[in-house]
């Protein structure tokens, strides 16, 4: 029971701003930052590597194990952070599951800047249109442990000091109702981001590093 409410989730699509969130909030409460992807990768915790969509394909169950073991072996608690954070962190050790939303149009000009192809980038775009992160976030933590936050033109200042209100317990979690299709369809350009040439997921969890 000593591992229980050890853990912050902080997940969201490709490109929202988790690392910087994530390093900035362990730095300040003094816990570990758990980047999983680069742990995933470290320790070899992959199935292979995935060439049509340009990344590594990651192995849930052993992920799992190796942030166990991370847990287990260090005294301080951890901000782990992922996409697939919900996926291979278990329950029962996390207190609090933030999910960093950003605009797709936004999200789409973060993840060319970073070197994603089209079809990853489509890709990516179209799980934050479709709420991915935050309905595996809600199924695996509960609505009461789950808060979302809006990165879009949000400094990172602002976002920790949200981030740290509700972890001190001033705040309540709490969901924005973001309904990023709607805001898409009033614009005329939800087609754009929904149709045309993509490659479809397989049901893996991928790392965030395009590699």
């Amino acid at each position: 029971m000593r591992d229980r409410n050890r853990i912050i989730v902080v997940t969201g699509t490709p490109g929202v701003g988790k690392s910087s969130l994530a390093r900035a909030l362990a730095e300040r409460l003094g816990w570990i930052a758990l980047d999983l992807s680069d742990l995933s990768i470290k320790e070899g915790l992959l199935k292979g590597y995935d060439a049509a969509r340009g990344t590594w394909v990651v192995d849930e169950g052993r992920l799992r194990k190796a942030v166990m073991r991370s847990l287990r072996a260090s005294k301080s608690n951890i901000i782990a952070e992922g996409h697939y954070a919900q996926a291979v962190v278990p329950s029962n050790a996390v207190k609090l599951a933030f999910v960093l939303r950003c605009d797709p149009r936004v999200l789409e000009e973060r993840l060319r800047d970073k070197g994603y192809g089209e079809d990853k980038v489509l890709e990516n775009v179209e799980a934050e249109i479709l709420d991915s992160c935050l309905l595996e976030a809600l199924n695996a933590f509960g609505g009461s442990r789950v808060h979302e936050i809006d990165m879009t033109g949000l400094s990172l200042k602002d976002a920790m000091g949200e981030a740290l209100e509700v972890i001190r317990g001033r705040k309540r979690p709490s969901l924005l109702g973001i309904d990023w299709i709607g805001v898409l369809e009033r614009e005329g350009c939800l087609e754009r981001y929904l149709a045309g040439k993509r490659i479809e997921p397989k049901g893996e969890k991928v790392s965030d590093n395009p590699l």
